[in-house]
């Protein structure tokens, strides 16, 4: 019996020595092929640019607008999720800090993260805090978290989302949830970055096409 345990032991050990060997390999290899492709769109990128355009079968005129088109959605919608979800973050995590909930820092960074994520955001941590606060008697500081989490932070989101992507990409909100959710579940967690910049170089590609070919019409 003891060595069978010892065996399984060692094998559990190893397993898990290669995984860890496996994930750190992939890893390096990932930042490596991310160092190498970034200093050449950065060298190259404007070449590039103009042999994608001198090879695509439309009009210049169709190409320089989508061009604009793709950019502009891009950065709202990355301005809209990250931007957004730092503030959101901060902001929060100064509740937290000032009810006295411990680990703050760390917990701000999580709700940076999770306020990336629609419908949930930083409800989780809030909620949380919420509860560990009424735990130790102190009922007057749970509600007032919960009275700037709903006032505060909540304002934060919608008018700060409002103001830097919703003018900029015209996305539905329903839209970008499908973009978060459909693209996390295909692709990870970069979905939440890429999901939402496809749909939005869609819905662009789509009404440049209609505008300069008056598909509507």
């Amino acid at each position: 019996m003891v060595s069978r345990l010892l065996d399984r032991l060692a094998s559990a050990a190893t397993d898990r020595t290669s995984r860890f060997v496996r994930s750190g390999l992939h890893a390096v290899l990932g930042l490596l092929l991310l160092l190498f492709l970034l200093y050449y769109l950065l060298k190259d990128g404007d070449e590039f640019v103009r042999w994608a355009k001198r090879v695509t079968p439309l009009a210049r005129p169709v190409q320089d607008e989508l061009y604009v088109e793709a950019e502009d959605a891009t950065w709202a919608v990355l301005k809209g999720h990250v931007f957004v979800a730092i503030v959101q973050g901060f902001v929060s995590g100064i509740g937290l800090f000032v009810a006295g909930v411990p680990n703050a820092v760390f917990w701000t960074v999580v709700m940076m993260f999770l306020a990336m994520v629609p419908i949930i955001g930083v409800a989780p941590v809030l909620g949380g805090a919420t509860v560990y606060l009424l735990t130790l008697s102190r009922p007057l500081a749970a509600v007032l978290l919960v009275v700037y989490g709903m006032t505060v932070v909540a304002a934060t989101d919608d008018y700060l989302r409002a103001l830097v992507i919703d003018r900029a990409s015209s996305l539905h909100s329903a839209t970008v949830l499908v973009g978060v959710f459909g693209a996390a579940y295909l692709f990870g967690a970069i979905g939440l970055f890429v999901g939402p910049i496809i749909l939005a170089l869609s819905k662009a590609t789509v009404e440049v096409f209609a505008d300069y070919y008056d598909l509507a019409g």
